[in-house]
């Protein structure tokens, strides 16, 4: 009974393994193609225009606010990291984490009423490009710096009158 068992082990076991590794290549599969065929959101451009919108918020027509676009005024970038810093840096660090940049994007597409879905890796593709020295936090400089390269880019008014 004993080498009958050994057998089965031998036998099934490899089975079993070969199954295993199918099945992991499987999963592995499905993951990459529907990473793939997902629909990116561009959460840059989304929040450019937000901000455009709330920035311009006297101008009466909508479409005319994000035209005027986000702006590179050193003055209202000042304000608007300060306003950042006081809303969303909870813990009082004098940086921002993950969670309250997430809280910050929510918030400011609440406030410019876009309603915007994206993905975790959406987010962190945006967060890496805030997050210039990668170490897990944005600082000041660096949200002021996004802020003055998102008023320069022209394309997000095209993107908006689509």
């Amino acid at each position: 009974a004993r080498m009958e068992f050994e057998y089965n082990i031998k036998t099934y076991g490899a089975y079993g393994i070969g199954g295993i590794v199918l099945l992991l290549m499987a999963y592995c599969s499905y993951n990459c193609i529907r990473k793939q065929c997902r629909q990116k959101v561009d959460l840059e451009t989304y929040l450019g225009i937000a901000l455009a919108k709330i920035n311009n918020v006297d101008e009466e027509n909508p479409e005319k606010r994000v035209t005027m676009g986000v702006g590179t005024n050193s003055q209202n970038i000042e304000e608007w990291i300060e306003d950042i810093w006081e809303s969303f840096d909870k813990d009082g660090n004098g940086s921002i984490d993950k969670r309250e940049v997430q809280k910050f994007l929510e918030q400011t597409f609440e406030a410019a009423s876009i309603s915007v879905q994206f993905s975790q890796d959406d987010f962190d593709e945006l967060y890496d490009k805030i997050d210039l020295t990668e170490d897990g936090l944005i600082s000041k400089a660096e949200m002021r710096n996004f802020l003055n390269k998102l008023g320069n880019r022209r394309d997000i008014v095209q993107t908006a009158n689509q």
